[in-house]
């Protein structure tokens, strides 16, 4: 129903009436609508797998797009939900922090691991921005789904990965590495 009406027409109501339940029957399960969200949520399915490691930073996020990819069906629900949700997200602080803390922060992090790897293994400097890296995919696939109004697909994926993620990881001048603009400005200031 999120994915179909967005948040603010969901109402516990028609999610009751849609289980063929009674209302105080989801009320006694989940105290707020935030709560039922989060808990959809949390029945998506990661696209990162724990283990997801080939050894090399590249065939990782070849991997990872591959998997993204095969499972686009999957990805386009989570999507459609994360379209339900993103009018709503500004407007309300509490399904902002609970989304973040119990979706997209997951999410993130399992990005950020393989670029951990990448830099013990040697691949990529220390001194890379782990988090600006992690945040690239999710970043240019909404734009792509909510600005273009297309799927990503595997030629966009591998775009991403070859023409943004390693030559951004792996280039010394990069910003993502010094954690500074190209003029020299501290980017946290």
């Amino acid at each position: 129903m999120l994915a179909e009406k967005g948040y603010e027409q969901l109402t516990i109501e028609a999610v009751a009436e849609r289980a063929g339940s009674g209302r105080s029957t989801v009320y006694r399960r989940w105290k707020s609508k935030v709560e039922l969200v989060i808990d959809a949520l949390s029945t998506l399915p990661q696209e990162i797998e724990e283990g997801l490691d080939t050894g090399s930073l590249r065939d990782d996020l070849a991997l990872f797009g591959e998997r993204f990819n095969r499972h686009r069906e999957r990805v386009g629900r989570t999507f459609a939900i994360v379209r339900g949700l993103a009018a709503a997200l500004p407007q309300d602080p509490e399904l902002f922090a609970a989304v973040n803390e119990h979706f997209i922060a997951p999410r993130l992090a399992g990005l950020r691991a393989m670029f951990e790897r990448a830099v013990a293994r040697g691949e990529i400097s220390e001194d890379s921005d782990l988090d600006m890296l992690a945040s690239v995919i999710p970043a240019l696939v909404l734009h792509r789904m909510f600005v273009e109004g297309a799927a990503s697909d595997p030629g966009f994926m591998a775009r991403v990965i070859d023409v943004v993620l390693i030559p951004a990881a792996t280039t010394a001048s990069s910003p993502f590495i010094s954690g500074r603009t190209p003029h020299g400005d501290d980017r946290t200031a």
